[in-house]
């Protein structure tokens, strides 16, 4: 898959370079430009590519190199995006000038306009979007919560992914201020606590997730990235990973669901949460998991349809399946993370996340069930968010009339 992305990359970028070479700088009189360009071509198009992959190589052996990973992939985006999209309205520009002979370069100058606008943008969402924390708030109601839980709030993060952090920020310790801010009765982390092995949760970073406190605790499900199936050595590999950050979520006093549930009571009401593993359909590029496997049934068993229940699965593709074997009111899911890119416009959302999930960002509603799909707070692969901020989410709980 990386090789792929990168021969995508790396061959779209050439082009573009060779094509901008061939419009502004043939010609001997260029020719200082012209080496120039030809130069950073050949580092930008050629070798960084090659760069990265080998650091991927290092990285997936010690995962000592997620820093230069992730920020050498935003080098790439930041040389690709632009000139790329240049290159395609230049293209469009020289071929309507062909087709009607004329001399126009509004497209030209539009391309112009829309790469330094994706230079801008991409700057923003690595220096500045991956360290905003937006606080969403869900008002859920239903006849069916207990009276004793009306104004029960539930705080959900996901998909912190702690190895991809960066060592010196603050994210981490703000966003745990601003869940501790928000007074919850329950947290949930919703999976993909770490990126690749549970070595990444140091002592400092246990200190900080220490902090979370709540009168009914912290309940938490494993994501795809939890389950080590990312690190190379095969099962007993994995297996030594998941287990230590079993122990480590423990230690915590984490409520760790595995196809399980704990029932919350206030008096002589109650409320389930159950969560559940990551499914074995869950898309994590084909690596075999030592510990996957979604039980939905297991999990909601002795849960009756007019008790209120919450359920935790990291990934929501397993949304449309809940109907067939149970009836939580509200899943609270992560996993996608809006692809850390996501164009609000009013109500309206745009990701490339909808081509490939159904359910991808914030809250469904079908049939009287509930899921909310959150943005996560740390990202993979690039360190940038744009339009998709690092999210917390407050559920409130209130009793409604029949």
């Amino acid at each position: 898959m990386i090789v792929f992305l990168l021969s995508v990359i790396a061959v779209l970028s050439l082009a573009s370079d060779i094509y901008i070479w061939f419009r502004y700088l043939r010609g001997t009189e260029k020719r200082r430009l012209s080496v120039i360009y030809i130069a950073q071509a050949v580092l930008l198009d050629v070798a960084l590519p090659v760069v990265f992959y080998a650091v991927s190589l290092r990285y997936g052996r010690d995962g000592s190199s997620a820093q230069a990973m992730l920020w050498l992939m935003w080098v790439l985006l930041l040389s690709f995006v632009p000139k790329t999209l240049f290159a395609l309205f230049l293209g469009v520009n020289d071929l309507l000038n062909r087709i009607f002979r004329k001399k126009w370069r509004f497209f030209e100058i539009t391309g112009g306009v829309l790469a330094a606008l994706a230079v801008c943008v991409l700057v923003y969402g690595a220096l500045y979007g991956v360290s905003t924390i937006r606080v969403s708030r869900v008002v859920v109601s239903s006849p069916k919560v207990p009276e004793a839980f009306d104004g029960y709030r539930i705080v959900q993060f996901s998909d912190t992914h702690i190895g991809n952090l960066a060592p010196s920020g603050t994210l981490l310790a703000d966003v745990i201020d601003t869940i501790r801010s928000l007074r919850p009765d329950l947290i949930v982390n919703s999976g993909d606590l770490v990126n690749v092995r549970s070595s990444e949760i140091t002592p400092a970073v246990f200190r900080e997730l220490k902090r979370l406190q709540a009168p009914d605790g912290v309940v938490s499900v494993l994501g795809n990235h939890d389950l080590g199936i990312y690190i190379p050595g095969g099962d007993d590999a994995a297996a030594r990973s998941l287990e230590r950050l079993k122990q480590v979520q423990h230690a915590l006093g984490w409520n760790l669901l595995q196809n399980g549930k704990v029932w919350l009571r206030r008096g002589g009401d109650s409320l389930a949460v159950a969560g559940i593993d990551f499914p074995h359909n869950g898309r994590h590029h084909g690596m075999h998991a030592v510990e996957v496997g979604s039980d939905l049934g297991r999990a909601m068993q002795g849960v009756d349809t007019s008790h209120f229940s919450v359920l935790v699965a990291h990934t929501p593709s397993i949304w449309d399946s809940i109907p067939q074997v149970a009836a939580p009111d509200l899943t609270l899911s992560g996993h996608i993370h809006a692809m850390q890119m996501k164009l609000n416009l009013g109500r309206s959302h745009f990701s490339p996340a909808e081509f490939l999930y159904p359910e991808w960002s914030g809250l469904y509603v079908r049939d009287d069930r509930r899921l909310y799909v959150n943005d996560g707070i740390g990202y993979v692969l690039f360190p940038m968010r744009i339009g998709a901020p690092a999210e917390v989410t407050l559920y409130e709980l209130r009793r409604s009339a029949e």
